[in-house]
């Protein structure tokens, strides 16, 4: 595989969630792509599905209550789409791996870091000398080597996201899925662990797919972002045209609300009406009943995905009018 090629490729992926009875349509049609090497930020607000990807990026979707409906995943050059938890086990670690909003949570409370780091080593990567390798991790992560004899909770925050970290690179993943990694932490120690991913990044090669809240994280250290909006991935392109030409309106909104702007009675921006209800998979464009532009198209199909300005800055919306490659204005200002 060579360095432009992708790493993960996610088509179309609708997923359901099976609860008391009820269907819930977590993701009703996510597509992103991740090149080696590269790092991209997923936005969106709570329910829109990205943890959803996350988890079946790794096949830690419940089988019993989730279900891949439609859409395909492609992760290191392999269909696992319809991997068998079995099939899983191979797969989890290496190619992919995963850091935690909550490393107390994952970390197992009762096992010292240095086990859970050799238990990593063992099965990914055998061949090494197990306490060399620990000791790399620990430098690799910036840990003492006192800490391996620890366990998580006589750490920090910091601390045991750093161990969660050196969990995962035990295994060489060749991409990384940051889910939230840096929420529990205090603004200092969030520098830190950002820092630190991107240093990881640059001496391993490794990938990496940021899941956040946190906007200016992601126009920071991302190369290219996608907004979800109710399942979907409604806007995506390179983190600066994004930033400085929001296309969806929904992604307007989002930005406003990130920046604190306020309206013209002083209360602050924020988006009008309630999120979408999961029950309902929506025919057209999700946002529409919240859209201050919305068209009558717009509750009858999803818009197909358009070039916004620059080529590779693609958004889904009516609103974004197709000029044959020429500069395109979205006609709502918020």
């Amino acid at each position: 595989m060579t360095q432009t090629e992708n790493i993960v490729e996610i088509s179309d992926i609708r997923i359901d969630y099976t609860l008391r009875g009820t269907t819930i349509h977590a993701t009703q049609g996510a597509s992103l792509k991740v090149r080696q090497g590269e790092t991209v930020g997923l936005v969106g607000e709570s329910g829109s599905g990205k943890s959803t990807i996350a988890r079946a990026l790794l096949g830690l979707l419940d089988p019993e209550r989730a279900e891949i409906a439609g859409g395909r995943i492609v992760l290191d050059g392999r269909d696992v789409t319809r991997m068998t938890p079995e099939e899983w086990v191979g797969m989890r670690g290496h190619p992919v791996a995963m850091v935690f909003q909550d490393p107390l949570t994952f970390l197992n409370p009762i096992m010292s870091v240095g086990k859970q780091i050799r238990e990593a080593i063992l099965l990914h990567d055998p061949e090494q000398n197990i306490e060399a390798r620990l000791k790399e991790l620990l430098d690799m992560v910036k840990l003492p080597a006192h800490v391996a004899r620890s366990y998580p909770d006589e750490l920090s925050g910091g601390m045991r996201q750093r161990a969660l970290l050196a969990v995962a690179l035990g295994c060489r993943p060749k991409l990384l899925v940051a889910d939230e990694p840096t929420t529990a932490l205090d603004v200092t120690t969030q520098a830190e662990i950002m820092e630190l991913l991107g240093e990881l990044q640059k001496s391993t090669g490794m990938a990496m797919l940021l899941i956040s809240h946190d906007l200016d994280l992601v126009a920071t250290v991302c190369e290219r972002i996608y907004v979800m909006y109710s399942g979907r991935t409604i806007e995506w392109g390179a983190a600066e045209q994004i930033f400085a030409a929001p296309a969806h309106p929904y992604t307007r909104g989002l930005l406003a609300a990130a920046e604190g702007r306020r309206q013209e009675d002083g209360t602050f921006v924020t988006i009008p009406g309630d999120p979408p209800d999961l029950r309902i998979e929506a025919q057209g464009c999700p946002f529409e009943p919240r859209c201050a532009v919305r068209q009558p198209v717009c509750s009858q199909r999803m818009p197909e995905a358009t070039p916004y300005g620059a080529a590779a800055h693609l958004v889904r919306c009516f609103a974004a009018e197709d000029s044959q490659g020429k500069e395109r204005k979205i006609v709502h200002e918020l």
